[in-house]
């Protein structure tokens, strides 16, 4: 996932670029549409006591680079990339799946 702010724009400027007038990108981000969380990327290796978000589990386990967004957050990265969203959803529901969002640009 991208956590640094200037990778995450680099991946939206590469999808800009990359489009074409009549071709779309379907780009999903881990998210409930409000809550928003950023891990500290230079402790991504270390083991971390970690509860798992589906089941409240308490693990010890490697951590990753995570970053959550809200649809704020989702959309201002978005068109400040120059990229127009179509259409933009949010799937609560997946079994063993965090929620996420998912917009069309």
């Amino acid at each position: 996932m991208f956590v640094l702010k200037v990778h995450r724009n680099k991946f939206l400027s590469f999808v800009r670029e990359y489009l074409t007038s009549n071709s779309r990108c379907l780009i999903c981000v881990l998210g409930d549409e409000n809550k928003e969380y950023s891990a500290d990327i230079e402790e991504a290796s270390e083991n971390k006591k970690r509860l798992v978000m589906n089941n409240n589990i308490s693990l010890k386990i490697v951590a990753t680079s995570c970053r959550i967004v809200g649809w704020k957050h989702l959309r201002k990265e978005i068109t400040e990339n120059k990229l127009i969203i179509e259409k933009q959803g949010f799937s609560p529901n997946i079994p063993k799946f965090d929620n996420f969002m998912c917009a069309i640009v």
